[in-house]
């Protein structure tokens, strides 16, 4: 079933099904891989962090829906509908933007695919800001495609003046840029000050 999935997505599936069975619940839903994504670094984790939603708070918000129960005995915890719906979800997307693999840029769009899902709620994305994520996140897909090193850990560095360029390529790209791409490039790591030449370099 994961035979596509980067080893950063493999994680993040594999520590939300630890976290809901830590916790007692009989099944992983969508709002459990918020906490599989935010409990590693990866380039969606990044895009959670920026948007004031770290693991801590993912947590918190999570166990306001759920509690907290005796650790399950089960050996295997199985997806609940949402985390399915997401999954499948996410495969679609990937499928149609003609990417082999699946990231957790994919996985994060399926997850918040489903505007009455708990994972949209713990995230507050309505009708309002729902594109907003979504041209974020699709953005940080193509950054983690061009920089691969957001997902796999690279045995070579690609240098920061390397990643910038490839932000600013991909930003070009992007609707209502003022708004989204200091968001973006943020998203990617790119330090206030590198975020300020991007976008003096985008006339």
């Amino acid at each position: 079933m994961f035979e596509n999935f980067t080893p950063a997505a493999i994680r993040a599936i594999a520590s939300a099904l630890q976290s809901a069975k830590n916790w007692g619940h009989e099944k992983a839903g969508a709002e459990h891989f918020l906490i599989g994504i935010s409990a590693h670094k990866c380039l969606a984790q990044e895009l959670l962090a920026q948007n004031g939603f770290d693991l801590k708070s993912l947590e918190k918000r999570l166990l306001t829906f759920d509690g907290k129960r005796p650790l399950s005995n089960k050996v295997d915890i199985p997806f609940d509908a949402s985390a399915k719906d997401a999954l499948e979800s996410a495969q679609n997307t990937r499928s149609e933007l003609g990417q082999e693999k699946m990231n957790t840029g994919h996985l994060l769009l399926g997850i918040i695919s489903d505007p009455r899902s708990k994972a949209s709620q713990i995230l507050s994305i309505d009708a309002g800001n729902s594109q907003r994520w979504r041209t974020a996140i699709e953005a940080s897909i193509a950054i983690a495609i061009q920089l691969p090193e957001f997902e796999i850990v690279p045995e070579q560095k690609v240098t920061r003046e390397e990643q910038l360029a490839k932000i600013i390529e991909w930003a070009r790209t992007i609707p209502n840029w003022k708004e989204e791409l200091k968001l973006v490039m943020q998203a990617a790591g790119v330090n206030p000050p590198e975020v300020e030449e991007g976008l003096s370099m985008k006339k």
